[in-house]
């Protein structure tokens, strides 16, 4: 390009070089290395142009100011699972009245990383105002969580990371508030659901975003990020772990896909793409079901792993703050001598553990009995329940357990985020069997927004609105008498879905 006569010799080279690369790590992507390997490959690829530069302005601006300085990339980059068109997210730590010092070096050095053809998301800090900053804003927060140094002075970047670590566990209960909030509010633009079929991978319920969390809450909680420390301190289950890991890859290859084939950064899985990349993945269909819906029942898998282990890691972050513990025990009383129920939570006693872990009509019991106190099921009670409905290969439906599954359907309240946890645990399908073929399955037409197992559960959310309004359909809804057969009406309805037979005749029979 004539443009490109005008460019440093240094950046002529940091643009082949980069072109080269991504080329070759093009390559290696479409001939199946992993997401994980071709994210830290892309990393390195970055470091090494962004060293070249910061070495030839240094040559030219003075190498003197090495020694107040210290460069250290930061989100995507600074985590080295970066993807091939993401922003390259680069802090540069400098000591306090160094600024004008250091003004020619940095002018320098942030043009030729945008004449690269970097997207450089830039900022230039001291250690103390950084710190500040992040503390303040969750955003800044979560991003610095993952920065790491690159060059530079060890000693100011070391200073830095030590300060901003101790800070932050003196304000970690703060922090994850914030932290959720932030989530939550950009779940509520890309989608609060895993069972969104045109999700965002990064950004909606499940995605990358949610897998990150987990860092970010570790950092804050513990003053650790990283899933191996975090396995070995025990705050994060081995098990859990390792979903998350197999989460991580499926989703970073995802998105590298997206990004390599749209030739710039694009994280929207939308349905031209879902049908492209289920064909390049090599599903196949069957009678029942389209090559695409099996690839989306795949990533609603994943997904779904990783919203539910994410919330579990943060509610377990939570809930071991002493003053949360002991508030909890101070306001609680004894409920039919297994429970107790405080203000805002239903906890096991341990003679109640002990049945909940081996008996499917006490979970049901104490389900129905959060239900109609309108309390949470405490998060150690929950996790018990789920450890063991998950390690159970047989579970029991006794007429108790049955008795017990229509009393829950009896009650409106938060049954629809109740039934949700039974069939994390897999065990509504053990109550009603065609749950099992409803799980995580699409409908690939533009009439559905969710997968069949979510529509029915969200069918009965709607139901249980009515109970507060004050019209006709209000009035009709609280006149039902048999409230638990209208729900498991409604749970059922379109569980037909899926086969080759139309659903309606197949929903008769069931």
């Amino acid at each position: 390009m004539p443009t490109g006569l005008r460019l440093r010799p240094s950046v002529l080279a940091a643009r082949e070089k980069l072109a080269d690369g991504r080329a070759k790590l093009r390559a290696q992507h479409d001939a199946g290395s992993p997401g994980i390997q071709v994210c830290a490959r892309l990393t390195d690829l970055l470091d090494t142009v962004l060293l070249d530069l910061y070495h030839d302005a240094l040559d030219e601006c003075g190498r003197d100011i090495e020694s107040v300085i210290a460069l250290a990339p930061y989100g995507g980059y600074g985590r080295r699972d970066v993807a091939p068109y993401s922003d390259v997210d680069l802090m540069l730590l400098h000591k306090p009245g160094t600024e004008a010092r250091i003004a020619p070096f940095v002018r320098r050095l942030t043009q030729d990383i945008v004449d690269a053809g970097l997207d450089l998301g830039y900022s230039r800090r001291t250690p103390a105002y950084a710190c500040s900053l992040a503390l303040a804003d969750a955003t800044i927060f979560t991003s610095l969580v993952e920065a790491r140094y690159l060059v530079g002075s060890v000693r100011l970047f070391s200073k830095f990371m030590h300060k901003f670590r101790k800070r932050a566990l003196r304000r970690s209960q703060s922090l994850i508030a914030k932290i959720e909030e932030a989530r939550q509010g950009e779940r509520n633009q890309h989608g609060d659901t895993i069972y969104l079929l045109k999700p965002n991978v990064k950004r909606s319920r499940g995605g990358l975003r949610d897998l990150q969390m987990v860092r970010w809450i570790g950092f804050a909680r513990w003053g650790e990020a990283e899933s191996s420390s975090l396995v070995l301190a025990g705050h994060l289950a081995s098990a859990d772990r390792r979903k998350l890991r197999d989460a991580r890859e499926f989703l970073l290859r995802l998105r590298n896909e997206l990004h390599f084939h749209a030739g710039k950064s694009v994280d929207l899985l939308d349905r031209h793409e879902q049908v492209r990349i289920a064909e390049l993945y090599k599903y196949e269909g069957n009678e029942n079901q389209l090559p695409v819906e099996r690839f989306m029942r795949d990533y609603i898998e994943h997904t779904s792993h990783v919203r539910y282990c994410a919330a579990h890691f943060v509610e377990s972050a939570k809930s071991q703050y002493g003053i949360v513990k002991f508030a909890g025990d101070l306001f609680s009383h004894r409920m039919e001598g297994d429970f107790r129920v405080g203000p805002i939570h239903i906890s096991a006693t341990r003679r109640g553990k002990e049945k909940l872990r081996s008996d499917l009509a006490e979970v049901l019991r104490l389900m129905d009995l959060a239900n109609r106190t309108k309390t949470r099921i405490h998060h150690d009670t929950w996790q018990l329940i789920r450890e063991s409905m998950l390690e159970s290969d047989s579970i029991e439906l006794s007429p108790q357990a049955v008795k017990r599954f229509r009393s829950l359907l009896d009650q409106p309240g938060e049954l629809g985020d109740l039934l949700r946890r039974l069939h994390e645990m897999r065990v509504l399908e053990k109550i009603i069997p065609p749950m099992a073929h409803a799980r995580h399955l699409m409908q690939f037409n533009e009439y559905h927004k969710y997968t069949v197992d979510e529509h029915s559960i969200r069918a009965i959310e709607s139901a249980t609105e009515f109970q507060g309004r004050d019209d006709s359909l209000g009035r009709a809804y609280r006149k039902v008498k048999k409230k638990w057969l209208l729900h498991l009406a409604l749970l059922m309805h379109d569980l037909g879905k899926g086969f080759s037979e139309d659903h309606s005749n197949v929903g008769a029979r069931l």
